[in-house]
């Protein structure tokens, strides 16, 4: 995989515990239309997980903010399968070493090993644009992302009030268990992510 300086570089095949193969690969504003194709295809309840709102439908300003970025202050990664787009994750930065992370991934792709794959792309991208700290908001009710997240080494906390849980980590101990996580997949709990 190339750096975020080359997004071309960054594509790649990956196998999924099932074996269907996918491809991941940085977005691009030519993916537009097959996002909106995605988001169309999506549950209610993976919607709702994801934006914490109903959102059935996304405008046309939401389909150019998520697919036009700038691979180093707001990157994503799609997951390309029997040319369809089957998910989506993505940074934004927030501060100047830190970055917010948020998935999509398609209700039949779901519990595959995407969450960790895709957690691992954007960890590497992040680390290679001075990122050190990624943090995500989750929904109690969302036990894969949660899964996906503990098994990764994020912390969790939830503020008094809030609906959602944050999750954090640093990028550099993140990619070292994603790593190991990635190279012994027998160690991911499967049935949760």
């Amino acid at each position: 995989m190339g750096r975020v300086a080359d997004p071309d570089g960054w594509a790649d095949e990956v196998v999924l515990r099932d074996g269907r193969r996918c491809e991941v690969r940085p977005i691009t504003a030519d993916d537009a239309s097959a996002l909106t194709a995605f988001h169309a295809r999506l549950s209610a309840k993976s919607i709702y997980f994801r934006f914490f709102a109903p959102y059935p439908v996304l405008t046309a300003d939401d389909v150019e903010r998520f697919t036009v970025v700038d691979y180093r202050d707001r990157f994503a990664v799609v997951v390309i399968a029997n040319d369809l787009l089957v998910g989506v994750a993505r940074y934004e930065r927030m501060a100047q070493t830190e970055a917010e992370i948020a998935f999509l991934i398609e209700d039949t792709y779901q519990g595959a090993g995407l969450g960790t794959i895709l957690l691992e792309r954007l960890a590497v991208a992040a680390s290679d644009s001075g990122i050190s700290r990624l943090v995500a908001e989750v929904m109690p009710s969302n036990t894969r992302m949660i899964a996906v997240f503990e098994h990764a080494g994020f912390t969790s906390h939830q503020a008094t009030g809030d609906a959602f849980l944050t999750f954090e980590a640093g990028v550099d101990p993140l990619l070292a268990m994603l790593r190991s996580l990635l190279s012994h997949p027998g160690s991911i709990e499967e049935r949760h992510e």
